[in-house]
C-alpha cells in the first residue's frame, strides 16, 4: 500500500466509506482506496430464429429428400437458411447491479485494532450457527430474508461513499481483506485493504439505480 497522508485522509469527508447494516450494530467507517466500478448488464434471446431456422432446415430437409429419390443423388448435408429480419433481439432480463468497493482502515490511535472492522464485515459473507438440537442449523448472514412480496428484505445493507453515492437494499457477495505486515504498538496491523463486493438483492428499475448517485454532491 501506498504512503497515506493521515491528516490528508481525515480532511476528505468525500473519501469516507460507510458500510451500515442493522445487524452490525453500528456503521462501519473506513477510506475509498481506489475507483469504484459499478456494473449493469441485459440479458437477450433470438427466438424467432431459431424457431425459423428449424423450420426452414425441415423444409429443405424434405425437399432434398424429394429430390434425392427423384434425382437418385444423395444429399448428406442439408442447407441452413435464416432471414435476417427474423434475428432480432428479444430483451429477456437484466440483471441485478453490482459494484466492488476497495478500501482500507487504518490505525489511527493507540489501540486500534483494524481487524475489528474486518470481523463485523465477515458477519454479510459468513452464516451464523446454531447448536440446538442433535444437528448445527445454519442462517443466512445478517439474517437474511426477503419479503413474500418481494418488496423489501431483511438483512440488507447500505453504502455510501463521501456525497455523490449511496446504495440501499444490497447483499455482500464478497469481502476480500489484505492485512499489512507492519503492526501497531499493540501488535496488531497498521492498516486493512479490503476488495468488497456487492450486488442488489433484486433487479432494480433505472430510477432506483439513478438514485443511487447523488446528484449534486448533496447530502
Amino acid at each position: 500500500m501506498a504512503a497515506i497522508d493521515i491528516e490528508q485522509v481525515l480532511a476528505n469527508p468525500d473519501g469516507r466509506v460507510v458500510i451500515n447494516a442493522k445487524e452490525f450494530g453500528r456503521g462501519v467507517q473506513g477510506w475509498i482506496a481506489g475507483d469504484l466500478q459499478f456494473g449493469g448488464s441485459n440479458s437477450f434471446s433470438e427466438p424467432l430464429a431459431s424457431q425459423q431456422q428449424e423450420s426452414l432446415n425441415n423444409m429443405i430437409a424434405k425437399f432434398q429428400g424429394v429430390l434425392s429419390t427423384a434425382t437418385g443423388k444423395s444429399f448428406e448435408q442439408p442447407y441452413s437458411a435464416l432471414v435476417f429480419e427474423n434475428s432480432n433481439y428479444v430483451w429477456s432480463g437484466s440483471d441485478r447491479p453490482k459494484f466492488t468497493v476497495p478500501m482500507f482502515f487504518v490505525a489511527l490511535r493507540p489501540g486500534d485494532d483494524v481487524r475489528a472492522n474486518v470481523l463485523t464485515l465477515f458477519k454479510g459473507v459468513f452464516p451464523s450457527a446454531s447448536d440446538e438440537g442433535k444437528g448445527r442449523f445454519m442462517s443466512p448472514p445478517l439474517g437474511y430474508l426477503p419479503s413474500i412480496k418481494g418488496t423489501d428484505a431483511k438483512g440488507t445493507v447500505q453504502v455510501t461513499i463521501g456525497k455523490w453515492f449511496q446504495a440501499n437494499n444490497l447483499v455482500m457477495r464478497s469481502v476480500e481483506p489484505r492485512f499489512s505486515k507492519e503492526t501497531v504498538a499493540n501488535g496488531t496491523p497498521l492498516y486493512v485493504e479490503l476488495s468488497i463486493t456487492f450486488e442488489a438483492y433484486r433487479v432494480m428499475s433505472y430510477n432506483e439505480v439513478a438514485q443511487f448517485f447523488k446528484q449534486g454532491g448533496g447530502s
